[in-house]
């Protein structure tokens, strides 16, 4: 049950690599030349008046690209903090356990049941 644990650690923060490295390729491609001058060219004001349906499919494609940047870039943030947080559960009850998954006593690290101390750190 650990190593799923973890396997589902690394597999967050790979899930959040890649969204990060997407959302970085679409920031690219939004600032690429030839995305700079395809906009210019539909604002211009002879495309905006004979070509409307062709304007609105362009911004809409630039629109779609910019929503699809964002959503890239949250999903890894998002995926990130999982994975954070997945690590530091899985860290804080590694070593609250013993190897057979047992809680073990905090002074001399005997197996025991419950509480954090054995019967004889108690005493």
């Amino acid at each position: 049950m650990r190593a799923l644990g973890w396997g589902l650690v690394v597999l967050l923060f790979a899930g959040s690599a890649f969204c990060l490295w997407a959302a970085s390729r679409v920031g690219a491609q939004l600032e690429s030349t030839e995305m700079k001058q395809a906009v210019r060219t539909l604002s211009s004001p002879l495309v905006q008046r004979y070509a409307p349906d062709l304007v609105a499919e362009g911004i809409g494609h630039v629109r779609g690209m910019k929503e699809a940047e964002w959503f890239f870039i949250l999903t890894g943030i998002g995926a990130a903090g999982l994975g954070i947080l997945s690590a530091i559960i899985m860290a804080a009850t590694a070593s609250s356990r013993g190897a057979g998954g047992n809680a073990m006593c905090g002074a001399c690290g005997v197996p025991i049941r419950s509480g954090t101390l054995c019967d004889n750190c108690r005493a």
